[in-house]
């Protein structure tokens, strides 16, 4: 089926959601998810998905895709992803955090305020569409880090600046495992379906480049090691020298 099917006029779109607020543009980070049972699970099952300003989706606590891709509003991007290989019969979760950088937000993101929309192509999924029954929630953790104290008070570095603020977060305050299946969702608030006067702000259009590359890349070998006694290999994550050895790499 084209990815073009739902944005015709065959089909009215999924409702875009928000965190319940007349409109919200300032920084945050927010959580969505919808709880459902499938007796069965489907050969195939095709969605649509987009954010302002960006999403990670996961399926069942598994990371499904990162977007959208860049656009401007009248070109704003969804991604069409088959989920059915991540589904289980009984209970499953979809989960999506949505991320608003506000106004620290990099220059190159054109956004209208924070908002969340999910579709499905097979009329049998409906009930996966986003609307008031998925949940949401607004995430305490994360404060900006500005521009103002990156360039100013702080002075991280000097010059013109464009990437977007920094994130702080407090671990003490975070919903640890959110996304999984087994996560209590019960003191969520039930998402706002937005509705505007006239069309939404965002002109869907289907991703056009393909999404980016997210595995591990390990150097091939190294030939030689000065002023360094660990062992060669893939890289643990371990960081525990009291110094930065030097490394002479000979491919």
């Amino acid at each position: 089926m084209s990815p073009f099917f739902l944005y015709s006029q065959t089909k009215e779109k999924a409702p875009w959601i928000s965190y319940p607020s007349a409109n919200v543009t300032d920084y945050g980070v927010y959580h969505f998810r919808k709880s459902f049972e499938l007796k069965e699970t489907p050969e195939s099952l095709l969605i649509h998905v987009s954010a302002d300003n960006r999403y990670n989706l996961f399926v069942n606590g598994q990371r499904v895709s990162y977007g959208p891709a860049k656009g401007d509003f009248k070109t704003y991007k969804y991604d069409v992803l088959d989920i059915a290989s991540y589904l289980t019969k009984g209970e499953n979760v979809i989960a999506a955090l949505v991320y608003n950088g506000g106004k620290d937000k990099p220059l190159s993101f054109f956004s209208a305020q924070t908002a969340f929309m999910l579709d499905v192509e097979k009329e049998d999924f409906d009930f996966l569409r986003t609307d008031k029954s998925w949940k949401v929630y607004k995430n305490p953790a994360y404060s900006v880090i500005s521009y103002q104290e990156m360039l100013f008070d702080e002075r991280w570095f000097y010059g013109f600046y464009a990437c977007g603020g920094g994130d702080h977060l407090d671990g003490n305050q975070y919903p640890w495992g959110w996304e999984e299946i087994q996560f209590d969702e019960s003191s969520w608030l039930n998402a706002e379906a937005l509705h505007f006067d006239g069309s939404a702000p965002w002109n869907l259009v289907p991703r056009n480049i393909p999404f980016m590359a997210n595995h591990p890349v390990y150097p091939e070998s190294i030939r030689e090691i000065t002023g360094f006694d660990k062992s060669t290999g893939a890289w643990e994550g371990e960081v525990n020298y009291p110094y930065l050895p030097i490394l002479k790499l000979l491919y």
